[in-house]
């Protein structure tokens, strides 16, 4: 799930319109997550349960990656400059120090 993430993020940034994406994983055991958060831009945009994730890639990885896609497009966020988004980039890595 933080792959996909993390390609739909390179795969805006490429196409010009970049956004800071986290996924959040719950539950014990964070390898089968219950549930999960997708952010972007600090605004939560998609969730669903672990097992709805799983579904998702039993049909195939790009699922999980187009509902992701989706949702941050139906968000309507801000345009983000190169330069912002390089600023909030820098500002999710050292918070998740």
């Amino acid at each position: 799930m933080r792959f996909t993430v993390q390609v739909l993020e390179e795969e805006l940034c490429a196409a010009g319109n970049p956004h800071v994406l986290q996924i959040k994983l719950f539950g014990d055991d964070l390898r089968e997550p219950s549930s999960w958060k997708l952010f972007a831009d600090s605004a939560c945009v998609a969730s669903g349960s672990g097992d709805f994730a799983r579904e998702c890639f039993c049909e195939g990885a790009e699922v999980f990656l187009d509902l992701c896609r989706d949702a941050v497009r139906a968000s309507e966020l801000h345009q983000w400059s190169q330069r912002e988004y390089e600023l909030l980039s820098a500002a999710r890595g050292i918070a998740g120090v």
